[in-house]
This record gives structure tokens, C-alpha cells and sequence, in this order.
């Protein structure tokens, strides 16, 4: 099958490295900084084989910089073994050396999965740090908390008495969904509201890695994306992996939208396509303290409908400055994006919503049959608003994350 962006594997792999085999023995990780400060920053790689490694929690414990151990991961995706960390920091053109060690930094107690329902929750001691539901027309995740134990998502209307907005009951949470897709509405599918003819429903078909260790999770799903009369649109695969960086939480969402049954063509509206609605606390409208600004420094109303690498939404929820950033993936089609972005609390990426954003060109766009798209985000949910919680460094990070050489040694 063609692919239109990146291959979905090439995804996988976070740092931009290389793995040198050697004889069995202790793995060393050696990771090198680019051109500014970044950090916490993740680590994906793929371990040589032969290493002697076998999954489980690990920590990698810095060569002689004394800094902090830091939590790994290692664990099977098919045939391949990957190591999963989040280095504490790494300076402008620094290089630093880890040992792989068994067993996870006394300070990071491993993640659990339980199963819920049809769904599935990460949960931290007796907290759930994020859950996946199948929902009752497309799969969302829910609830989305943040690093401070916050709820950085509206709970309604999959939960009642928080007193939050009760608008939109479509806008669960976090999910990916798009208004017009060959003709057919995902994105306002809803049984809470009016039922429509032209309303679709995605249906999972499959979960086929669920991985957790000290201050990760991945877990990766498939659906079918089906009209009102029950016939396949489009498939998809979905990847979302979290990391516990301490003072903030790092979420990345990778999906593939595969034009298994024909072209798919996402039409030109604004409703779509990665959405957040966040906690009513932050909503600019709730009059709280909220504020929308993005990249370039447009902030609320103004960045709608704006292209921005990234935007940033933050807040005061139970006394805590906190904020939510989206980061969008150079590598996305027609970055860097327009964003769905309400001053009530609807947050989104659409690349497709040109004629409602005013862009003056078709938006439309087709996958030919056969062939796939694939869209990548990054989600930094942090302390304070954009500048303290370094967004513009996150998404440096995201864009040029830092050389990652894995080796073993003799």
C-alpha cells in the first residue's frame, strides 16, 4: 500500500538515530543535543537484537554527569524490542551517555493497565492518568489528567456534577473525527444529539499493543470508519503513547487513515479533526482566567481558524495554573495547521477547514484508493501558561527531537 506522509514504522522511532550491534552485554545509550536547550524530552528506539535485553522497567542511569536516573521502557512491537524514555534534559550540542539498567527509578512507581468495560485505563497508583473508551460512535479518551493529578479535560457528559458546560455533547473529551468524510458526519455523531441520516459511526476492530512501564503507556487501536448505513468509509490505526516528565506529561497521537475501500475524501468544513474540549475551568467564556494563544502570538478569538505550528490553552483549575498545548508534526499535511479553536473550549487541528477559516483556496482533500495518510500530534500538558510551560521548547523538541545511538557493549 502507498502512504502519503511518512511511513507508519518511521513513526515509531522518536530520536533520530542509529543502533550499533555488538556482541551481547550491558546496552549503553548515547543521546545528542541540537542547537538549543531541550527537555524533559522522549526517547523511542528500537534495541539491537541479540542485545541481551528482554522487556520490562528499566532506568538509565546517567555515565558520569550526575543527573538523575531516568525512566525506560523495553518492550516487544512485533519482532522489534523498544526502548521507551524521557531524558530529564539534554543541553545545545551536549552529548550524554546512559546505562540500561533492570528495575525503575526509585521515585517512578510503573504505570498498570485495567481493563474497563470495553476500554482500557492507565492508571498510577489510584489515579487514572488516561483511559480509552470505545464510546457510543467513535472511541475517545477519557479522563485526560494532567501532571498535578487535574482533570485537564471536560468530564460532561460522560460524567455529571462537575458543573461544567453541558454544550456540544459530541466533544468528548479528546478523539479524532472529521465532519465530512465522503459525504458522511463523524465529527457531530452523537446519541445526545439530533440523529441525522448523514451522521457515521467508527467502529474499533482490533487493540493490538497495550505496553506500560515507570511513566509510560502506549497503547494502539484500529477502527472502521462506517456510514449510516453500516458500509465501510475508510479504516484507520491509531497510536497514542504518554510519558510522565514530572513537572509535565507528554502525549503523542499518531493516526492512519487508510483508504482501504475506495478514495476517501475529507471535505472542506471546520468540524474536525483532532479535537480537545478542555476543562470548563479553562474556557476563555467561563470568564476564569483562560487564554488561547498560539505560535505566533495571536491569542483567543484571533488564533481561529489561523495556521499555527502550535496553540496553547491555559487556565486556573482548582487554584493551579496549568495549560494544554497541541503540537503540530512538520511532517502533518499542510502544516503548519488551521485550528477549530473556540474561546468556549472546543481546542482542534484541522488542516481541512479552509473555506470556514477564510484561507481563499479549496480545503478538500482525497486519499486515492489504496493509499494512506497520517497525521501526528504531540499534546504538553504543563504548569502556568505558554511561556512558563515552554511550549515553544516542546515543540522545538518534537520537530528536531535529539540523536539517539544505542549500543552493546562486549
Amino acid at each position: 500500500m502507498k502512504r502519503h506522509g511518512l511511513g507508519w514504522m518511521a513513526g515509531w522511532v522518536i530520536g533520530i538515530g542509529r543502533v550499533v550491534v555488538a556482541a551481547g552485554g550491558e546496552a549503553e545509550v548515547r543521546v545528542v543535543g541540537g542547537e538549543e536547550p531541550l527537555g524533559p524530552v522522549p526517547v523511542l528506539e528500537a534495541l539491537p537484537s541479540g542485545s541481551g535485553v528482554g522487556p520490562g522497567a528499566y532506568r538509565l542511569e546517567p555515565d558520569g554527569d550526575g543527573g538523575p536516573a531516568c525512566a525506560a521502557t523495553v518492550f516487544h512491537d512485533g519482532d522489534r524490542l523498544i526502548l521507551a524514555a524521557i531524558i530529564d534534559r539534554i543541553g545545545a550540542g551536549q552529548e550524554r551517555r546512559f546505562r540500561l539498567k533492570a528495575g525503575a527509578p526509585q521515585d517512578r512507581e510503573p504505570w498498570r493497565l485495567e481493563v474497563r468495560n470495553e476500554g482500557v485505563d492507565v492508571v498510577a497508583g489510584d489515579q487514572v492518568v488516561i483511559g480509552y473508551r470505545v464510546g457510543p460512535t467513535k472511541p475517545y479518551w477519557h479522563p485526560v489528567t494532567g501532571p498535578m493529578g487535574l482533570a485537564m479535560t471536560r468530564g460532561w457528559p460522560m460524567e455529571q456534577g462537575r458543573n461544567e458546560a453541558e454544550d456540544h455533547p459530541h466533544q468528548r473529551s479528546m478523539w479524532f473525527a472529521h465532519g465530512d468524510v465522503n459525504g458522511v458526519d463523524f465529527w457531530a455523531s452523537d446519541p445526545l444529539n439530533r440523529s441525522s441520516s448523514k451522521h457515521g459511526r467508527i467502529r474499533p476492530t482490533g487493540r493490538d499493543l497495550t505496553v506500560t512501564g515507570p511513566g509510560f503507556a502506549a497503547i494502539r487501536t484500529t477502527n472502521q470508519w462506517l456510514d449510516g448505513d453500516g458500509e465501510p468509509v475508510c479504516d484507520d490505526v491509531e497510536m497514542l503513547r504518554i510519558w510522565d516528565g514530572g513537572e509535565v506529561r507528554l502525549i503523542d497521537v499518531e493516526v492512519e487513515l487508510h483508504a482501504a475501500h475506495g478514495p476517501v475524501r475529507f471535505g472542506d468544513t471546520k468540524e474536525g479533526v483532532f479535537g480537545v474540549r478542555v476543562a470548563s475551568e479553562l474556557a476563555v467564556d467561563s470568564q476564569r482566567g483562560g487564554k488561547i494563544v498560539n505560535a505566533e502570538g495571536l491569542s483567543d478569538g484571533e488564533a481561529w481558524g489561523k495556521p499555527s505550528a502550535w496553540v496553547d490553552y491555559s487556565g486556573v483549575i482548582a487554584g493551579q495554573p496549568v495549560g494544554l498545548a497541541i503540537l503540530d508534526h512538520p511532517s502533518n499535511l499542510r502544516h503548519p495547521t488551521t485550528w477549530h479553536v473556540r474561546t468556549y473550549g472546543l481546542f482542534a487541528a484541522n488542516p481541512f477547514g479552509y473555506h470556514d477559516f477564510g484561507v481563499g483556496r479549496p480545503g478538500a482533500y482525497t486519499i486515492p484508493a489504496g493509499e494512506f495518510l497520517r497525521m501526528r500530534y504531540r499534546i504538553v500538558l504543563h504548569r502556568g501558561d505558554a511561556e512558563t510551560g515552554k511550549v515553544a521548547r516542546h515543540f522545538r523538541a518534537f520537530e528536531r527531537p535529539p540523536q539517539v545511538e544505542i549500543s552493546v557493549a562486549d
